[in-house]
């Protein structure tokens, strides 16, 4: 989502408002939540380790660092405390007195889950379980609001920060995604933050308006032209097909990258363009083979030349043939 007008000033003018905090705050934590959602989605398609789950990983870590760097200029209000369960002990079968733990477990209807594999090192399978105790376990939060947002950011013990009080959360809390068309651009949010970290600027919060005024930068360095990436085969095919099929106005000479946005808006109000385009290039095709087949050609020499069997050369002639039969009619 492009920002407002109203927010392109304030960067000119280096300023950040407590809004535009906000939503950049609220684009990086979403997009964050994309990447970790996808990842739990691939590994159960391709295991925890595979690079297409560490791919997503990293991209998840990459938003959330943005997150911690602009929530470095919020004071936080609380810590939140949400409980995810009892701690679970899980026992092996080649442990010592596995039986008697189990049979123990069993009796006080502890036990919560219970699976064997098999251990290509001792020949053989092993059977666990995991039994639960009665220790709780919780996960405790940063609690911040930002504008008319607010957020979280995970802390390991609470006591890191003394001064604030801790506030037990529903333990069904959830976090989603969103999509990235609602969220303001990337772009965007990486001059506010280097603004943030590099420039002289005034930040206004709500309670309080910070003056970064000890920096030696003063304006955003100038990005480099990069070399014009012209669109591939593919792209171009697809780009004169849609004008064809659609009436849409021919974009020009256009990079490989807006060729993609291009499409992409195509894709979006025609999901079945290849179907369409397919279904396009076959009738020019049976257009060309009844040309040539009225230049001359017979059905065995046009089969040969387009790898087709007589019978289907035959099908594709036939409402050529019909529709000339009824004009001459």
């Amino acid at each position: 989502m492009k920002p407002s007008k109203e927010y392109l000033n304030n960067i000119k003018n280096k300023i950040i408002t407590e809004d535009m905090l906000s939503d950049c705050l609220h684009s990086v934590n979403k997009r964050a939540k994309n990447y970790r959602d996808k990842a739990n989605e691939y590994k159960g398609y391709y295991g925890r380790y595979h690079r297409n789950v560490e791919s997503q990983y990293d991209k998840m870590k990459h938003y959330y660092n943005y997150k911690e760097s602009l929530l470095s200029h919020i004071k936080p209000l609380r810590i939140h405390k949400q409980f995810i369960g009892n701690e679970r002990i899980r026992v092996y079968s080649y442990e010592k007195n596995y039986y008697r733990i189990y049979y123990n477990k069993y009796k006080e209807n502890k036990i919560v889950w219970e699976n064997s594999y098999y251990d290509y090192n001792k020949d053989d399978y092993v059977d666990f379980f995991d039994y639960e105790t009665d220790v709780q376990r919780f996960l405790y939060f940063i609690y911040y609001e930002v504008g008319d947002k607010s957020f979280h950011s995970p802390i390991d013990n609470p006591t890191e920060r003394p001064e604030l009080v801790v506030e037990e959360i529903d333990e069904n809390f959830m976090t989603t995604g969103e999509d990235v068309e609602n969220l303001i651009s990337v772009q965007f949010v990486e001059k506010v933050l280097y603004m943030l970290r590099n420039m002289n600027c005034k930040l206004i919060l709500k309670d309080e308006t910070i003056e970064f005024t000890d920096r030696t930068i003063n304006d955003f360095p100038k990005k480099e032209e990069e070399p014009f990436d012209p669109p591939t085969e593919k792209q171009v095919r697809l780009i004169k097909g849609s004008c064809e099929l659609y009436g849409y106005k021919d974009p020009g000479e256009i990079s490989k990258g807006k060729a993609i946005k291009w499409l992409r808006k195509v894709f979006k109000e025609h999901p079945n363009l290849m179907g369409d385009l397919q279904k396009l290039e076959t009738s020019k095709r049976n257009q060309i083979i009844y040309d040539k087949y009225k230049e001359g050609k017979t059905e065995d020499q046009l089969a040969e030349e387009y790898v087709l069997s007589v019978g289907t050369i035959k099908t594709i002639l036939r409402p050529f043939k019909k529709q000339e039969s009824e004009n001459k009619k």
